[in-house]
């Protein structure tokens, strides 16, 4: 007797380790399709944290704070203060829904207007983009407690995010 293997016996073996070479590739392809979902979900989390961030920063610092409303009735949120990101020389921070529904953070030398908007105002201004899509912007003092303030943000066809922040001063 031969000591080999049969045909019989190899065909097996190669079925066997196809077999197991598929359940390989399908929980493969199931890791990586679920790092996808979670590095989004983070991503998702890290903007909404940064965002946040800026607000509670932007509102604790502030030395005044003034909140009127645009045409589609979303808050214009004015800040003075001293704590700028581009320049430090300017001192007005406005939140502002664009009409192409972003929201925009300008930082300005001079206190925003929006009943007339110059195009000499952007000269001394740095506008940033800080999310696309936004479908309500709300902003508001709460009645009890003048240092407190609630934010409020809907994208379009997702939930609202809502938080409050204080002022130090």
């Amino acid at each position: 007797m031969k000591k080999g293997f049969t045909l019989i016996e190899i065909l097996i073996s190669i079925t066997l380790f196809s077999l197991i070479l598929v359940f390989l590739y399908k929980a493969l392809d199931l890791t990586k399709q679920s790092n996808f979902f979670y590095e989004k979900k983070l991503d998702t989390l890290e903007s909404s944290n940064k965002l946040k961030a800026l607000y509670y920063e932007d509102i604790a610092k502030a030395k005044s704070i003034e909140i009127t409303f645009d045409r589609s009735s979303n808050s214009i949120l004015k800040i003075q203060t001293n704590d700028m990101y581009h320049n430090p020389f300017y001192r007005y921070v406005t939140y502002i829904i664009s009409q192409d529904k972003n929201l925009l953070r300008i930082e300005s030398l001079y206190k925003f207007n929006e009943r007339e908007v110059l195009d000499s105002f952007f000269n001394d201004a740095f506008v940033d983009k800080l999310d696309s899509d936004i479908f309500k912007f709300k902003v508001s003092q709460s009645k009890v407690n003048k240092k407190i303030y609630a934010i409020l943000l809907q994208k379009k066809d997702k939930p609202i995010v809502f938080f409050n922040t204080l002022t130090i001063n």
